[in-house]
């Protein structure tokens, strides 16, 4: 097929490249799916050629991925794996997110899919164990799929497998249908008061606010509590609001120890390449000169 490459995305040139060269299929993370939902000239482009805009490298807030498939029509579709298990084992078709919209299920907008034909996923505890549907602990994966181990690192191949299963590092849970629930990487976990929160409930929380572009949650130091939840927001084009309006949004929406204590803006989240936001890169200023329990 005929492939067009932008040499760095532009929310307002890909909606032009999608509407004059006809483009059938884009692959994006969902910051730029953000970025182009919220572009000023996202109504005044024609952009009925799309037939599949799929998704990758994190997973889409529930609200965003509505008002994309509102804006796009349903073409959305998303796939989740990693370069140990090259590349995908779980997909979340566009047929399933139409579905999620019709049924009224609209949670699974949250979900990375269900495995794929040649793959197993499940849920696992840091014991080796296999956890029911609705049990959260780290996703792990079996088949064909998975790499032979790093090369000449037996040790680091062998800390990442248990019988025939893969560890991801990836925490999420697994719904009684078979939809795979990403929260977070095991690693970026919030521990405040003894209790372990993961950012990804609050950034659904602060993502369906109106005015509320890109988010995420962090710990950071506390001498109470270890850690205390901070949320960096950025707004949408002509949007303003002050942090005791995100602050008692939340405090209406999410249970106590998952509340963010704090909130700054920023223009834009540090991200990589791909577009994906480096959540290290926000976390990290806050600790300088501390050590971070994980």
């Amino acid at each position: 097929a005929r492939q067009h490459v932008m040499e760095r995305f532009d929310p307002g040139e890909a909606l032009a490249i999608i509407e004059r060269e006809r483009v059938t299929t884009v692959y994006l993370a969902p910051t730029m799916v953000y970025k182009l939902l919220d572009h000023e000239d996202i109504g005044r482009r024609d952009l009925s050629s799309l037939r599949m805009l799929r998704y990758g490298g994190a997973p889409m807030a529930a609200e965003r991925a509505k008002e994309a498939i509102a804006r796009f029509g349903p073409v959305l579709a998303q796939a989740y794996g990693q370069w140990e298990a090259p590349q995908i084992f779980t997909v979340f078709t566009r047929e399933q997110h139409v579905e999620a919209l019709e049924t009224g299920k609209l949670h699974r907008l949250m979900s990375a899919g269900m495995a794929m034909t040649y793959a197993e996923v499940g849920i696992m505890d840091d014991a080796g164990n296999l956890l029911p549907p609705g049990s959260e602990g780290e996703i792990v994966t079996a088949g064909d799929h998975l790499m032979v181990g790093y090369l000449n690192q037996p040790e680091e191949t062998a800390a990442l497998r248990v019988g025939k299963w893969q560890r991801t590092g990836d925490i999420g849970r697994m719904d009684a249908d078979g939809y795979i629930y990403l929260t977070d990487r095991k690693k970026d976990f919030i521990i405040t008061g003894g209790n372990n929160v993961y950012p990804r409930e609050i950034e659904e929380v602060l993502y369906a606010h109106p005015s509320v572009h890109e988010a995420v949650a962090v710990g950071i130091p506390d001498q109470t509590w270890g850690e205390t939840v901070h949320a960096v927001v950025v707004l949408k084009d002509g949007q303003s609001t002050e942090p005791d309006v995100l602050l008692e949004w939340c405090r209406t929406r999410l249970p106590t120890d998952k509340r963010p204590r704090s909130i700054s803006f920023m223009s834009d989240l540090p991200k990589s390449a791909y577009g994906k936001i480096l959540r290290r890169e926000v976390r990290d200023p806050f600790w300088k000169g501390m050590a971070r329990r994980i």
